[in-house]
């Protein structure tokens, strides 16, 4: 009986052990999904960036209707536009934003050029979402590693597609800043510019860190340009350096940008001659033009705009060597405030046009630390024809493209003509 009530009373112990057992089967189970959960959750990519938190914010102006770059005092949200002139705004830290690099979010491919691999899946990355105001065309930013035993960084950058760039014009979604954590100008309320949703990256550039200025041309001089920038570290590993990012020169003015905009216009003149006009964007720059053309033009004039249209200057000269096309900033910086120009030429019919602008010296206001312009720009075309009428009393010249389609600009009225 001692032997049988033993036994019985071993019976239940058993059992709480194998109930403790599954139960802690259980509990690393769901251990392992949480730490899984974790892993995911923390997968990152350019929709999961960090916002500049410096810099100036953009704001809407009710009553111009438009969105504007301010300056933000107190810390107010949100930033991250570059702001304008030569000193730095800094952020630190941005090491505490890095998650698990997510290939199947967004791929991080380097060109060979950058003489470093491209980051592993899983590896520890950042993403860093910043902007650039419309008619800056250029700007400069810094980005810098500290401490961690050594540990440097590398980076690629991307701009965001012109269809999903923001802010866009207009109010948007009737609201004061941008982007907006709430409702969102990047898709699902995320804080972020461009379109998270659907917009498409463009590579623009890479490197390591660095404590000297690098400075990037923006793909779109008129409109606003949303950067992401991917950072991760140089031995493959989680970040444990201090990451710096400064930038400067928001409004352009480290050097020069040049972007022709539109098609060249070209109108016929009642004295045997047509005028070619081509329009050009741009800023922080010097430059002579050239007429390369074989039959030279009889005239040429310059005139620059600042960005609201108000004319800043004009020249003409029958000369092109008299002439030189200086453009300045949007800040005040420069001493000219013009952002664009529209050069014209006028030659004779029949002859082709063919002007160039190249970069000569440094503008006025440029800073000390001025990077020499290297953009050049031009416009060519086969011109405008005389067209000759089938009729004895067509006196009025008339001009037509020399592509085979002709078109007719009748100079007297009471002339008809019969082709």
């Amino acid at each position: 009986m001692k032997l049988c009530t033993r036994l019985l009373s071993l019976e239940p112990s058993i059992h709480k052990r194998r109930q403790g057992f599954a139960l802690g089967v259980k509990a690393m189970l769901a251990l392992i999904l949480i730490m899984s959960f974790a892993q995911v959750s923390q997968a990152q990519g350019p929709c999961n960036a960090h916002r500049y938190d410096a810099g100036d914010g953009w704001r809407f102006n009710a009553a111009a209707n438009r969105w504007e770059a301010v300056g933000i005092s107190g810390q107010t949200q949100p930033q991250g536009i570059v702001s304008c002139g030569n000193s730095a705004e800094t952020e630190n830290n941005l090491q505490a934003y890095q998650g698990n690099y997510d290939p199947s979010l967004f791929t991080v491919s380097v060109p060979g050029d950058c003489n470093f691999p491209s980051p592993s899946a899983g590896q520890k990355m950042i993403w860093f979402n910043f902007d650039i105001r419309p008619l800056a065309g250029t700007f400069q930013f810094q980005l810098e590693s500290s401490g961690g035993a050594g540990q440097g960084v590398r980076w690629a950058v991307y701009y965001a597609d012109d269809a999903h760039s923001g802010p866009p014009g207009g109010t948007f979604p009737n609201e004061a800043s941008y982007p907006s954590a709430t409702t969102g100008g990047s898709g699902p309320g995320n804080g972020l510019s461009g379109n998270c949703a659907n917009q498409t990256l463009t590579y623009a550039d890479c490197g390591t860190s660095f404590t000297g200025w690098e400075t990037l041309t923006v793909p779109s001089f008129t409109k606003p340009t949303n950067y992401y920038l991917a950072i991760w570290a140089d031995n493959g590993q989680e970040i444990v350096t201090n990451v710096i990012f400064k930038s400067r020169y928001g409004c352009g003015g480290s050097t020069c940008a040049l972007q022709k905009s539109g098609a060249d216009q070209l109108t016929c003149n009642p004295d045997g001659t047509y005028t070619v006009c081509a329009t050009f964007d741009g800023s922080a720059g010097k430059w002579a033009l050239q007429d390369n053309a074989s039959v030279k033009a009889s005239s040429y004039s310059v005139t620059t705009y600042d960005q609201f249209g108000a004319q800043v200057s004009t020249a003409t000269s029958a000369n092109i060597a008299d002439l030189i096309l200086e453009l300045g900033t949007t800040d005040g910086a420069n001493s000219q405030n013009d952002v664009k120009a529209v050069i014209c030429a006028t030659y004779p019919l029949g002859s082709p046009y063919a002007i160039s602008l190249t970069p000569s010296g440094t503008p006025a206001g440029a800073p000390g630390d001025y990077v020499a312009c290297t953009t050049s720009g031009s416009f060519s075309g086969n011109g405008l024809a005389q067209v000759t009428a089938p009729t004895a009393s067509a006196t009025s010249p008339a001009c037509g493209q020399t592509n085979g389609s002709i078109t007719i600009t009748n100079y007297d009225a009471s002339v008809t003509y019969t082709l």
